[in-house]
């Protein structure tokens, strides 16, 4: 999993760099996985991201 970059700094991304992301689309093309780029992310994932915001404010 890689993280983007983003320009501000209480911001983060998490992207799980699938080939199809970012696809921008508003369905998912993909057949096999739909939705992995959402449903991959675990939510201990996120919520790690968000301590780490935390201690930046």
């Amino acid at each position: 999993k890689e993280e983007t970059l983003t320009l501000n700094p209480r911001k983060k991304v998490l992207n799980l760099n699938l080939p199809c992301s970012p696809c921008g689309k508003k369905m998912c093309p993909r057949k096999d996985k739909p939705l992995e780029c959402l449903e991959g992310i675990e939510p201990d994932e996120v919520l790690l991201a968000m301590k780490q915001l935390e201690k930046k404010v």
